[in-house]
């Protein structure tokens, strides 16, 4: 099967899933109209990783989701594998630099996976941390697909807001799934341990968190993007990759302010 094939297979399973994939899906085809060889690497990378983490997080049901990732990652290093290693082979052959970074997001994806399982709480300090081991190696791809000299470390301060900000909005899936995104400081406070996403909207103390975090974040985001169009003034807002960040901060503005407007 081509890899152009897989890629649309792979979008047609998640924007029928939910429309918020549209702002991935669109973009990467959309921007073939400039640059059809980047858009179709930054495609096969982007669904091969969406792949996995689709699998780990339930949304595809197969008996043994450990197993089949397994599986993925010894096709990686040169075993037989699942179709879905011809996308990062794909890449693999057009991107230099790129392998650590894939390996790096698969043992990410796998740590949700376990925490999951075992419903682990983390700290404030645990999960800025995991914002950032989580985001830098996606950033770390996209940017080295665009040929962009500029890394994740380079946005770290957007990483972790956007990070923050997807924790809330997807509070009540990823709770459905065993994954707390919620301070244990914060949860410590409220009294709650049960947590399901009715119980946290109705306790008073995370609800307040909730909303402060909402509210602190989205005036970052304003603040963020002020220092990406000067990344990208210097550096060119195509060419530098800047133009992925702009998009998914006017995502997150978006939903910061509908939040708000509902408070």
């Amino acid at each position: 099967m081509g890899v152009e094939l897989l890629c649309l297979q792979e979008a047609r399973h998640l924007v029928n899933r939910s429309s918020k994939y549209w702002i991935a899906v669109g973009p990467l085809y959309a921007s073939t109209v400039i640059t059809p060889m980047t858009a179709q690497v930054a495609r096969a990378a982007y669904f091969f990783c969406r792949h996995i983490d689709d699998i780990l997080d339930g949304d595809r049901i197969i008996p043994y989701p450990r197993e089949y990732v397994s599986s993925i990652q010894k096709g990686m290093e040169g075993d037989s594998g699942p179709r879905i290693v011809d996308l990062y082979k794909f890449v693999m052959n057009r991107v230099d630099g790129v392998e650590n970074d894939f390996r790096e997001l698969i043992d990410m994806m796998l740590f949700d996976y376990d925490r999951s399982l075992e419903k682990r709480i983390l700290t404030g300090q645990e999960l800025r941390d995991y914002y950032r081991r989580l985001f830098f190696p996606v950033f770390d791809i996209g940017f080295r697909v665009v040929g962009s000299s500029l890394r994740g470390n380079d946005v770290s301060d957007m990483v972790e807001v956007l990070g923050r900000l997807y924790s809330i909005r997807d509070m009540e899936e990823d709770l459905s799934k065993g994954v707390i995104n919620i301070p244990k400081e914060e949860i410590k406070q409220s009294g709650v341990y049960d947590l399901s996403y009715t119980i946290v909207r109705s306790n008073s103390h995370l609800l307040r968190w909730m909303n402060v975090e909402v509210y602190k974040q989205s005036q970052e985001l304003s603040r963020q993007k002020s220092v990406l169009r000067t990344i990208g003034n210097d550096n060119g807002i195509w060419k530098s990759g800047i133009w992925v960040c702009l998009l998914l901060i006017g995502a997150m503005e978006r939903y910061s302010k509908r939040y708000l407007q509902k408070m």
